[in-house]
């Protein structure tokens, strides 16, 4: 489906169905609803709504830190990611002492266990959804400016860019949302270092150090 501007089909203004006095609080709660513990995506100037989001792609390999808590339990390994085409990324999940503890791969065609551990396998669900809403396919529906921030409805959720660079802050995909932060240049593109959930289940990705796989880049 093509890019529409305005979102009318997604997502109405919601000012037409408020009344006229409750208006000015429309600014508050839209905020609010950005933002988590204190987390938000910051605004973005006007001289800087011009730029394009759509940036070149380069493959890349990392390597960081993942963290999964959860009632009861929890979980912080090494993690290898390989981002290899543009809606694809693998990752590998690796203990202290060396064992794989998890293989996962999400691309085109959904989610793949590689392999897992067999204590881990039921944890995994959350780790999915936090690479598919940072990683995965998401065909473009509509963009809208929402105080500052850029609002690009996709197949897979709602998308916000903000700052300068007008970057992608936060992802709503199938679980929680998905905030990234601490962009850092790749062969001259912004990479989020640092990914994270937050809920029942509370999921941190950081990456230590990302080099590129080819030094061509590609459109993405």
């Amino acid at each position: 489906m093509g890019r529409r501007e305005g979102c009318h089909a997604t997502a109405p203004d919601t000012m037409a169905s408020v009344p006229r006095i409750c208006s000015s609080l429309l600014p508050v709660l839209l905020l609010a609803a950005l933002a988590g513990c204190g987390r938000s995506v910051p605004a973005t100037p006007r001289a800087a709504r011009t730029q394009a989001i759509e940036q070149p792609f380069v493959a890349w390999r990392g390597e960081g830190r993942i963290t999964v808590s959860w009632p009861g339990g929890r979980l912080s390994a090494d993690c290898w990611l390989r981002r290899a085409e543009p809606t694809a990324v693998r990752v590998a999940i690796v203990g202290d002492g060396g064992l794989t503890l998890a293989d996962l791969e999400i691309g085109a065609g959904g989610a793949t266990i590689h392999a897992a551990v067999s204590d881990l396998r039921p944890r995994l669900q959350p780790v999915i959804d936090l690479l598919t809403a940072a990683y995965g396919p998401a065909d473009e529906q509509c963009r809208r400016w929402q105080n500052g921030r850029l609002r690009v409805e996709t197949t897979s959720g709602a998308r916000w860019y903000g700052g300068d660079p007008l970057l992608l802050r936060r992802a709503d995909g199938p679980g929680s949302a998905v905030w990234l932060a601490d962009y850092r240049p790749l062969a001259g593109l912004h990479i989020a270092h640092d990914l994270s959930t937050e809920g029942i289940v509370e999921i941190v990705i950081r990456i230590r150090a990302i080099r590129p796989l080819t030094a061509t880049p590609t459109t993405e």
